[in-house]
């Protein structure tokens, strides 16, 4: 699992998940993930030139894993609910004082993080997923890939920060 956005300075990094989560993620030859991005993305915001995007990474061997039937690379809609459900709950128990809840949160996401309250962010998700993700029965795909962070400079292509697959920050 990968972090993305410590290590830069960054200003307010727009959320924009829970109303365009399905923006296109921006493939290329210079993006080396290994592994194709259709149906496995969400579009989390931007800032700066920079894009943040959620990344469904495999991690069973790549002849065992089911490949989404989407044509697009954002995951479908339903996978897409459920992760923002996740995000949506990491913001109100990770980050009290910005005043998330379950009826203003796409207001209070145009407000924006700072590089600390998404590094929070991050984490308290990663924490939950085991727990509130990972933990199902009907959708094989949970079970097969594992979320990881990524910032992406827009017209360049460019992954910022160290390789994808070390466990640690990046940006």
């Amino acid at each position: 699992m990968a972090l993305a956005g410590q290590g830069i300075a960054l200003g307010q990094i727009s959320l924009q998940c829970f109303v365009n989560g399905c923006k296109p993620f921006p493939t290329s030859w210079a993006l080396p993930l290994g592994f194709d991005v259709k149906g496995r993305t969400l579009f989390l915001g931007s800032s700066a030139g920079m894009l943040w995007y959620l990344i469904m990474k495999p991690i069973v061997a790549r002849d065992q894993v089911q490949s989404p039937l989407d044509k697009r690379s954002a995951m479908s809609d339903a996978r897409m609910a459920r992760v923002n459900r996740l995000l949506l709950k990491a913001l109100i128990d990770e980050l009290p004082h910005l005043g998330f809840n379950r009826i203003n949160y796409k207001e209070r996401a145009q407000n924006g993080l700072n590089v600390w309250d998404l590094h929070r962010l991050q984490t308290g998700v990663m924490q939950a997923w085991p727990r509130h993700i990972v933990q199902d029965g009907v959708d094989a795909f949970w079970n097969q890939h594992e979320p990881s962070f990524h910032c992406i400079m827009l017209g360049h292509n460019l992954e910022i920060g160290p390789p994808f697959d070390r466990p640690w920050l990046m940006c």
